[in-house]
């Protein structure tokens, strides 16, 4: 797939974004106004056996793809955008600068601006992880596809063994400050909470500029059939690792072989089997 030089836009994920956007107002608009809006994306949030609301669930499962679809697009972008900048003969330390730069503003938002509408308390949410993204990015970029790949793949399969690891070198019971802010998530004492860690949402952005890179060499000779094909195999993954019931899903397992039992996801912290 070669990008259309006349708009430099690429119509697909112009569409996937104006998606994503509507639902995460769905999801914010629900989260005002919704009285009995369900939110159980946690273990941490969820009593085994109780009973799910139908309409209320799915009404809120729908959105669960806003997140990791719209920092993959994210990496996506910030690839094409990145190999146009070296095209025209932009500096290597510009583009750092550029990237870092955004990144911390970006960051900066959630603790300095979100915290408005959470009662003051200092907030780390999926604005934090984009713009953490971008600081890491200004290394990362550097690697080759196959090392992005393995550092993509292995961040999202590996973030519970990662949260594990986390609560094992603090207490066991909490992952701590450090740990919370890259892996596990949680509260910060009286001072906030991270909804969203680093390390496992770093993934999407990771796979995401990878994607990028061969979309604008042109390494995808049809995209439409290798996104359906890729889809169809994570989906088959997710039958797979939620079928098993076991590591995959940040211990929030199925209470039964219900749908809506298929269908609980966590969230907070993202599981693997989240994006599939």
């Amino acid at each position: 797939m070669v990008l259309p030089p006349e708009t430099g836009r690429v119509a697909a994920v112009d569409a996937l974004r104006g998606l994503v956007i509507i639902l995460m107002t769905w999801d914010h608009a629900s989260y005002a106004y919704n009285a009995g809006r369900y939110v159980t994306d946690s273990v941490g949030w969820y009593t085994p056996g109780s009973a799910i609301p139908a309409a209320q669930f799915m009404a809120r499962f729908v959105t669960h793809l806003c997140a990791p679809t719209f920092i993959f697009l994210a990496g996506l972008v910030m690839a094409i955008s990145i190999l146009r900048k070296q095209a025209a003969g932009i500096a290597e330390r510009r583009i750092d600068t550029d990237l870092l730069l955004r990144g911390i503003f970006i960051l900066a938002l959630d603790p300095l601006w979100m915290s408005f509408g959470f009662g003051g308390r200092a907030v780390f949410q999926v604005l934090y992880a984009i713009g953490g993204g971008f600081c890491c990015m200004v290394l990362l970029r550097r690697m080759s596809n196959r090392w992005l790949w393995a550092v993509g793949l292995l961040l999202m399969f590996g973030s519970e063994a990662l949260a594990g690891l986390a609560l094992w070198a603090h207490d066991g019971k909490s992952a701590g400050p450090i740990g919370a802010f890259f892996a596990t998530g949680g509260r910060l004492g009286s001072f906030g909470y991270v909804l969203y860690p680093l390390l496992p949402w770093l993934a999407y952005m990771i796979l995401g500029f990878a994607c990028g890179r061969l979309m604008s060499r042109g390494r995808i000779e049809n995209p439409k059939r290798g996104f359906l094909l890729t889809g169809l195999i994570l989906l088959g993954i997710f039958v797979f690792v939620r079928g098993s019931n076991g590591y995959g899903n940040m211990l929030l397992h199925r209470d039964s072989l219900h749908l809506l039992q298929w269908l609980h996801v966590s969230k907070y912290p993202p599981a693997s089997v989240l994006v599939c």
